[in-house]
């Protein structure tokens, strides 16, 4: 929470800014750490800019650090300060965009930090058209769907939630990460909740308005996962739904019977229209929390009748 953190003078962060070229790489990283905790302030955002910031926090994404956990550091300050729109255009001015690549595209369990920290910079930047393009034409989407397809909750999310964004309104875009689409179905039926439903968001950027990917997802088997998305409980963001029931609607265009089976009704597009409209509208019951709640109030009812007078060696208690 921006409120709990201090803010800072100029003095003061074009101080914590030369740390960023200490010779100890704990300084640097604990350097970086402090203006990402700074960045959540708008003003210090444009405070640390006009102090010269961004070079040294590239750099620092740049392999300086064998550990990774440096650019670490770098890349979530960056993230922070690519919130601010100005500071999108002079991130990417300073390079930006193949260090973090490059994060992104790096190895080992050790650097799984980082490689969230730079798809999160990344889907920041990404906001911009111009970036967009900086962005896949520095041969983002490889490590994107390896993110994707990796163990890490926070960095597969982040990854989704970056292609997202780079996908909007464009069809060369769209195009260049059709690689993401597979990944992405299985990330709809398989992650985490909220990765869940970023991937259901990229997805409906992906497809929209392209025939060929919405081909490509058919393939990949989308329909049976967005349907058991639309309905699960355990999806909370109404956004995730609606983004699921606006892919099935698209999909129906090109594969009506594939998404009829799925939603288990007839194979015309008006049919499933309303179908994913009545799901869409239906609060998704969670039959396990049911479950739980009837076994509680058993228990209540138990507790609550009297005590037979039998002995006690006849008395049968629950396991």
């Amino acid at each position: 929470d921006a409120r709990d953190v201090a803010q800072a003078s100029r003095e003061e962060v074009q101080s914590i800014i030369t740390q960023l070229n200490d010779a100890d790489a704990t300084v640097r990283r604990d350097a970086a750490g402090a203006l990402r905790a700074l960045a959540l302030h708008a003003d210090m955002k444009k405070l640390i800019v006009r102090c010269h910031g961004i070079g040294p926090l590239v750099d620092l994404c740049d392999g300086v650090d064998d550990d990774g956990r440096g650019a670490e550091a770098a890349a979530r300050c960056l993230w922070n300060l690519a919130v601010d729109d100005d500071n999108k255009v002079q991130i990417a001015a300073s390079g930006a965009v193949p260090a973090l690549v490059a994060v992104l595209a790096s190895k080992g369990e050790d650097r799984r930090g980082a490689r969230e920290a730079a798809a999160g910079a990344l889907r920041n930047l990404a906001v911009r058209p111009e970036n967009r393009s900086l962005i896949i034409e520095g041969g983002a989407a490889p490590p994107l769907v390896a993110l994707l397809q990796s163990a890490d909750a926070a960095g597969s999310e982040a990854a989704a939630r970056c292609v997202w964004n780079l996908a909007y309104e464009s069809p060369e875009n769209q195009a260049a990460l059709v690689s993401c689409i597979e990944p992405l179905v299985v990330l709809c039926g398989a992650g985490a909740p909220n990765a869940r439903g970023a991937a259901a968001g990229a997805l409906r950027n992906l497809l929209h308005a392209n025939a060929s990917n919405r081909d490509a997802a058919s393939t990949a088997g989308a329909a049976p996962v967005l349907a058991k998305l639309l309905t699960d409980p355990e999806i909370e963001d109404a956004g995730a739904r609606k983004h699921a029931a606006a892919l099935l609607k698209s999909m129906a265009a090109a594969d009506p019977k594939g998404v009829a089976a799925a939603l288990n009704c007839d194979a015309d597009r008006v049919v499933i229209g309303l179908e994913v409209d009545r799901r869409l509208a239906t609060k998704p019951v969670d039959t396990m929390r049911r479950s739980t709640s009837q076994k509680t109030l058993a228990a209540m009812m138990r507790r609550l009748t009297p005590k037979s007078s039998s002995s006690k060696k006849n008395v049968v208690t629950s396991k």
